[in-house]
């Protein structure tokens, strides 16, 4: 059998692949196993792993249609047959996260933000809240407090200039170092239940205060004391600038300690294992799935 393997996330283990059937290119393969997108591939021989929420860049199209996929996974219960994140949304598919844990802890001698991420739209669609990072970011700076916004839809650039996610992860961590900020927006593309991603990793890796506002029901997976949560200033529909500003003048040193103590508490105790012996589960069970013979779970 012949697999095509479409993923530019590095989700799954290609060693494990290769190790049972031939990886080949797309125009000659069996089947596809593919990360966010289908190319096109006859559907009932694709195997699709969604990392995005429903509604975001596009997603919704291939939510609608799961059920002509030979297999349809993501993380969310309600829209797919298979669960194929973690049971624990906190551990985000992606490389070892202790891999970018800085060395410098923040502090507040500038009580500035950082921001990476892309915004557009000026209301809500009803799925994403890119419209609110603009928001906040423009409304912080309007009372005063500086804010380094880079990615599309902002001036800065830099971390949105590199094709692929680790490499922006990396060049990320480094901006957040060299701009000196004590406090990292962490918002997601959309509020989705169980949906945790790598901007929240970032934020306490930073060893800043983050600035969280996506899963809703973070508590679940994550201690709400090691970051600043925007839930509180959140109504569903916009977010209460007056609110966010006056919570992060007000932090007290001894406060801002706190919190930092606290993700590095979390970040000690964390399972940065737990993904790799998911990601060959994964891939195992997508070669029974395809009817691989001498593959166990």
């Amino acid at each position: 059998m012949k697999i095509a393997l479409h993923d530019e996330h590095r989700l799954l283990d290609r060693f494990e692949f290769s190790k049972h059937v031939e990886l080949s290119t797309l125009k000659d393969a069996d089947c596809l196993v593919a990360v966010n997108e289908d190319l096109g591939f006859d559907k009932g021989k694709t195997v699709l792993l969604m990392m995005e929420p429903y509604g975001v860049d596009g997603s919704e199209e291939y939510f609608d249609r799961s059920e002509e996929y030979l297999m349809f996974a993501t993380y969310d219960r309600s829209r797919c047959r298979e669960l194929f994140f973690c049971k624990d949304a906190s551990v985000w598919p992606m490389e070892p996260v202790h891999r970018l844990r800085q060395n410098t802890m923040g502090s507040l001698s500038d009580r500035s933000v950082y921001f990476a991420g892309q915004t557009f739209g000026s209301k809500s669609d009803g799925k994403t809240i890119y419209h609110l990072r603009k928001r906040i970011v423009s409304g912080l700076e309007k009372r005063g407090l500086h804010v380094f916004a880079v990615g599309r839809g902002f001036s800065g650039q830099t971390a949105n200039n590199f094709s692929r996610i680790v490499t922006v992860r990396v060049a990320k961590m480094r901006e957040i170092v060299s701009t000196g900020t004590a406090f990292v927006l962490c918002m997601e593309n959309t509020i989705t239940p169980g949906y945790v991603s790598e901007k929240f990793h970032d934020g306490i890796l930073s060893r800043r205060v983050p600035l969280y506002l996506g899963c809703p029901n973070i508590e679940d997976y994550v201690p709400t004391d090691m970051f600043v949560d925007l839930r509180d200033f959140y109504d569903g529909d916009t977010v209460d600038i007056d609110g966010v500003f006056d919570r992060l003048m007000t932090m007290t040193e001894d406060e801002y300690g706190s919190i930092l103590a606290a993700g590095e508490s979390w970040l000690n105790t964390f399972d940065n294992g737990a993904f790799a012996v998911w990601q060959k589960r994964m891939c195992r069970r997508i070669l029974k799935l395809l009817g691989v013979e001498g593959v166990s779970e």
